[in-house]
């Protein structure tokens, strides 16, 4: 069975079709002069794709331009506990601070914008403001 931490259980942000490009973790891949640890979960999906809520909550951040610029459109979205998820990248906000939203419901298209190497959905898991592994608490 799935494992569900403090109630929280993530379902996945983009249809099944779309993989896992790069996991949360340490790149072995990179070969750059500092040390690289990604900080959630990338999805590749071509530009247009409906992103979905991971668990039910409300958006509390809605950005044109987040992250001085390297997440591009970004939404978050609060849940159980203060946990929040966030979508960087998207082409299209269709939600706004204030709305509702329930689990597997179309919150975003997915995007290219902010900096990237090509079209795909960064997701991550957030408690207390601090970025932390969402693995444990996916259903998938």
């Amino acid at each position: 069975p799935p494992k569900s931490v403090a109630g929280l259980r993530l379902s996945r942000p983009v249809d099944e079709r779309w993989p896992i490009t790069q996991p949360w973790g340490a790149d072995p891949a990179y070969t750059g002069n500092w040390e690289h640890f990604h900080y959630g979960i990338d999805y590749g999906c071509p530009v247009g794709t409906p992103i979905l809520a991971a668990a039910d909550g409300g958006v509390v951040v809605s950005l044109e331009n987040a992250q001085d610029g390297a997440w591009g459109q970004y939404i978050e979205v609060e849940h159980v506990e203060g946990y929040r998820t966030g979508y960087a990248h998207l082409s299209r906000r269709l939600l706004e601070v204030g709305d509702s939203i329930a689990q597997g419901h179309v919150l975003a298209l997915s995007g290219n914008t902010g900096r990237t190497t090509g079209p795909h959905l960064h997701c991550q898991l957030l408690q207390g403001g601090q970025r932390i592994d969402p693995t444990p608490y996916m259903l998938f």
